[in-house]
Formats: C-alpha cells, sequence, structure tokens
C-alpha cells in the first residue's frame, strides 16, 4: 500500500471515526498500527506540533494531510515528469546526430571509439526515460528496462561500426555502475534523513 493509502485508510479507521477530536500522539499511535512506520515519522514533520494541552481537530488534520501530499507526492511526480522529458529529448537528439554523423564516425578508429560513447549516451538517456516512467507509473524499475535500453543502444552502434557495438557495451557497464553507485548514495541520504525524524 502506498503511503497516500496508508493516510486515507488511517481517516477512515474506526478509532479515528469514533471521535471528532484526537491528541498528535494518540494519532500517531493508531496511525502506526494501521499503516508503515515510515509513514507516521513522515506524517511527524508534517503536523502542526500542539502545546500539551491543546488538540488537533478533524478540519486541521485534512489540512496537514493536503498539505502532505503536495510535499511528498505532487511535486517528486512533477520532478520525474522534467526529467523524463528532458530525457526523451536528449535521447532523439543524440541518436538523430548519431545517425546522420555516422559515415564521420565509421571513418577511423578513433571516430569508432567516439560512436561507441554516444550510443552509451543513447543508453544512459533511454534508461532514466525508463525509469522515470515507470516511478510515475508506480512501477519499480529493474534489469528489464536496462536490458531493454542497452539493446536499443546496441543496435544504434550496429548502425555506426560493429567496433562500436563493443565500445558501446563497455560505456554502458560504466555509466550504469555510476548511475547505481550515485542512486545508492540518494537512497542511503534519504533513510537516514527519514530516521532523523
Amino acid at each position: 500500500m502506498t503511503k497516500l493509502g496508508c493516510l486515507e485508510k488511517a481517516t477512515q479507521h474506526p478509532d479515528y471515526t469514533k471521535t471528532r477530536k484526537t491528541s498528535r500522539n494518540g494519532f500517531l499511535y493508531m496511525l502506526s498500527k494501521i499503516a508503515d512506520r515510515s509513514v507516521s515519522n513522515d506524517i511527524n514533520q508534517v503536523l502542526v506540533k500542539p502545546s500539551s494541552e491543546s488538540f488537533i481537530t478533524r478540519r486541521s488534520l485534512v489540512w496537514n494531510i493536503h498539505q502532505y501530499r503536495i510535499q511528498h507526492f505532487q511535486k517528486p511526480m512533477a520532478e520525474s515528469g522534467n526529467s523524463m522529458l528532458y530525457s526523451l529529448l536528449l535521447f532523439v537528439v543524440t541518436l538523430s546526430l548519431q545517425e546522420m554523423y555516422r559515415g564521420k564516425l565509421a571513418s577511423s578508429e578513433l571516430f569508432t571509439i567516439l560512436g561507441g560513447f554516444t550510443s552509451s549516451l543513447v543508453f544512459l538517456f533511454l534508461l532514466t526515460f525508463i525509469g522515470n516512467y515507470q516511478e510515475t507509473s508506480g512501477v519499480k524499475t529493474g534489469w528489464g528496462a536496462v536490458i531493454l535500453a542497452e539493446a536499443v543502444a546496441l543496435v544504434a552502434a550496429g548502425t555506426v561500426h560493429r567496433v562500436c557495438i563493443t565500445t558501446c557495451f563497455l560505456f554502458s557497464a560504466a555509466l550504469l555502475y555510476e548511475v547505481n553507485k550515485i542512486s545508492g548514495v540518494m537512497v542511503s541520504k534519504t533513510e537516514s534523513k527519514g530516521r532523523r525524524y
């Protein structure tokens, strides 16, 4: 279940609907019982911290959930959409330029290496596009996206020169390693930030 689904489920829970008012700690305790722990940690950042004697009304709670939705869902979706559009444009431009100058790229040994590198950029841009598309669709990106993007890049490299296929594969493996390493760093930063709260 998604975080948003957990929030909506929490507001419909019998323990919540029994009363018009609930304490902040009581809501977080009830939420942790029926939802994921990470949701209650994220909600803890969004909810207004009341004094010891004050309470959160249903209306203010709905407003805070609305703010939570904006902060955690709409902004990442917009960022994924922008990244998907830019990666698609770069993929089309790189592939078009490579096909336009394939005669030049096949003319010497150095240019065939350059052709393999441009094909690896085709791989990177296509992988970014597929990954962002799957993220917006709610599907986890796996090896299928990598294999598809690599297959397209190798076909593009094969239209230039046979040597470009080998160099494209090597450059793509290096780029994939770097992307995986950067992704691991970003995930660990996000997890450590979540643990703080």
